[in-house]
């Protein structure tokens, strides 16, 4: 995989889409691999003809941290000799990226993990071992679940687990209390990335719990951007095939016949991969909230006040020179500040104003000290116009623009 690239990728493919016709499909889907799937010759070789690659769960058992009861025995679980058997006897094949060994660890774990994902890579050099991480709201609901609280939880996965991402899913639309908690969940891994300079892999929430609360493509658009303003260069789709929710609400039913939501998935990925060339030139800095936080609804007003602080007070980041010159009277924004190699700026503004409501545009003036900027929409690069120096830009609902400073 071409790590250089936005990658975008998406939770489990059922048996009942092994064909060239929904291989396809996942393809035109913008769907680059596929997570916590079986190591089958009939899949694989479907993926390689479509340039798919695949995460497994055939390799090495697949470790849940579950609710805290069973923390600190993931070394009876997967032994060292117990990898040196499955390597003698692992499968390659050239639509194998990696394998998914642990999901939601607790943190009394993270010795023996590591002690796994480095033997893993000695035994299998090139391939992925891939780790999922607790979000944030886990922490609210309870403690035992990670081994510590949450910030605790972070930095000893930083301190005991040597790889290069933090991959974690949040699902803002599930649960109240994960959208009171969502911008906050967001954060605290960015600020980790960028402390010990990860990359971000965002699992986003791409189906529902119910048939009657399937989400509109503005909701996956506004997920997305919003992992990009805090600087992921992975997005994985949760899910493709139903998994745990409703099967009318993920991409694809039980059967394989597509969902509204595969094509709210597919338009959304087209836009990222449009993107992708630009937007991983640059570097996440931080988060900059901006315009007017009462635009919003108070659970986002109340995080949006809470990172001002947190900014203010943990991390001592008070924006770059380009997000200064953003106004809104009428709603509030979240700005993701960009550096590149050579001091150049960015920005990925998003709309705050609602995203429970596919009507709430926002309008915003933007003005950088006389200098010019390009507007990228919906991942192409669009003319906004400006007077006297102050652009004018409209953003829909779930919308954002990433504007390269010139």
């Amino acid at each position: 995989m071409d790590r250089s690239k936005l990658l975008i990728g998406a939770y489990y493919y059922d048996k009942c889409l092994y064909d060239d016709a929904r291989m396809k499909e996942l393809a035109d889907a913008g769907i680059q691999f596929i997570v916590g799937v079986p190591a089958d010759d009939e899949l694989l070789d479907l993926c390689e003809k479509y340039n798919i690659k695949i995460i497994t769960t055939s390799h090495f058992p697949l470790w849940w941290g579950g609710t805290g009861e069973t923390g600190g025995t993931y070394h009876e679980k997967m032994t060292i000799p117990m990898m040196d058997q499955i390597a003698a006897s692992y499968k390659h094949h050239p639509a194998i990226w990696g394998d998914y060994p642990v999901d939601e660890p607790n943190s009394k774990d993270y010795d023996h993990i590591g002690r796994v994902l480095d033997h893993y890579s000695e035994l299998l050099p090139g391939r992925l071992p891939f780790i999922n991480l607790h979000p944030y709201y886990e922490d609210v609901r309870c403690t035992k679940w990670l081994g510590n609280p949450y910030r605790e939880y972070l930095q000893l996965y930083l301190d005991k687990i040597n790889n290069d991402y933090i991959a974690f899913d949040i699902y803002p639309f599930s649960n109240k209390m994960y959208f009171d908690t969502y911008l906050y969940g967001l954060d605290i891994i960015a600020d980790a990335c960028r402390r010990s300079n990860r990359d971000m892999w965002v699992i986003i929430q791409s189906g529902a719990w119910k048939s009657d609360q399937i989400l509109k493509e503005h909701q996956i658009r506004w997920q997305c951007a919003l992992a990009l303003a805090y600087g992921t260069r992975v997005i994985m789709h949760a899910s493709y095939s139903p998994g745990w929710w409703d099967e009318t609400t993920s991409c694809v039913n039980k059967s394989g016949t597509k969902n509204v939501t595969y094509d709210y998935v597919k338009t959304v990925n087209e836009e990222l991969h449009s993107l992708s060339d630009i937007f991983m030139r640059y570097k996440n800095a931080g988060v900059y909230p901006c315009g007017n936080p009462d635009g919003t609804d108070a659970a986002i007003a109340e995080q949006l006040r809470e990172l001002e602080r947190i900014n203010r007070e943990l991390y001592a980041f008070d924006g770059i020179p380009a997000s200064k010159g953003i106004v809104s009277d009428n709603a509030a924004l979240l700005c993701g500040c960009f550096t590149d190699d050579n001091g150049g700026e960015a920005l990925m503004l998003v709309n705050m104003k609602g995203p429970n409501d596919e009507t709430s545009s926002s309008d915003v003036d933007l003005s950088f000290d006389g200098r010019t900027a390009d507007f990228y929409i919906k991942g192409k690069k669009t003319d906004v116009s400006a007077e006297n120096g102050v652009y004018k830009l409209r953003l829909e609902s779930g919308g954002a623009a990433f504007i390269k400073i010139n």
